[in-house]
C-alpha cells in the first residue's frame, strides 16, 4: 500500500514538473522570441506607453511616414517626459495623443479599437518592447478587426532585465488569457 501511494505521489510530482517546464518553455519562447512583423505600409502607427514606445519616439523620423497618423499612448507618468510633451504639441503631422481608459495594455487595445473604427483604419503597426509583443498582439487583435503588425524595439538588455520581463509578462499573459474580451 505504501508503495502504491509513493508511486502515485512520484507520478503526480513528475507530471506537475513536466507541465511547469512546458509552461516555462512556452512563456520563454513567446516573451523572449515573440513573432514580429515588418513595419510595412500601415494606415496608422500606434506607439504604446512602454520602454519600447519611448525608444521609438526618440528616432521617429527614421521609421515613420510623417503623412500617416501616429497614435501615441500617454499615461500621466509619460506626459511628464519631455519627449511626450514635445510630440503631443506637434501640429505639422497627424498625431493623436491618447490616454488609455485603463492604465494597461488592455486599455491601450480598447483605444486602438475605438480610434481605428472612428478613422477607418484597416491596418496598424503597433510598436513596443520585445517582451511585450505576444500579450499586446492578443489584446490588440481582440479589439481591432484589421491587420495588426507588431514591431519590436530592442530595449531589454541583460539577464536581470529579461528575468523580470519573463516573470511580469508571464503573469500578465495568464491574466490576458483568463479574461478573453476586449
Amino acid at each position: 500500500m505504501a508503495t502504491t501511494k509513493a508511486r502515485l505521489l512520484f507520478r503526480t510530482a513528475l507530471a506537475t514538473g513536466l507541465v511547469a517546464v512546458s509552461v516555462c518553455a512556452v512563456a520563454f519562447t513567446g516573451i523572449r522570441h515573440p513573432r514580429t512583423d515588418p513595419l510595412g505600409d500601415p494606415d496608422a502607427y500606434y506607439v504604446l506607453a512602454s520602454r519600447g514606445g519611448s525608444d521609438a519616439l526618440e528616432n521617429l523620423a527614421d521609421w515613420s511616414d510623417p503623412n500617416k497618423p501616429l497614435m501615441v499612448s500617454v499615461t500621466e507618468t509619460r506626459m511628464k517626459m519631455p519627449i511626450y510633451q514635445d510630440l503631443c504639441a506637434v501640429t505639422d503631422r497627424p498625431i493623436i495623443c491618447v490616454e488609455p481608459p485603463l492604465p494597461s495594455t488592455q486599455g491601450e487595445a480598447r483605444n486602438l479599437g475605438r480610434l481605428a473604427h472612428k478613422h477607418g483604419w484597416r491596418s496598424v503597426a503597433v510598436i513596443s518592447h520585445r517582451s511585450h509583443l505576444t500579450r499586446a498582439r492578443i489584446l490588440m487583435k481582440r479589439c481591432f478587426d484589421g491587420e495588426v503588425r507588431m514591431v519590436a524595439r530592442n530595449v531589454e538588455h541583460g539577464p536581470r532585465t529579461w528575468g523580470r520581463a519573463l516573470v511580469y509578462e508571464s503573469v500578465a499573459l495568464v491574466k490576458t488569457l483568463a479574461t478573453p474580451r476586449c
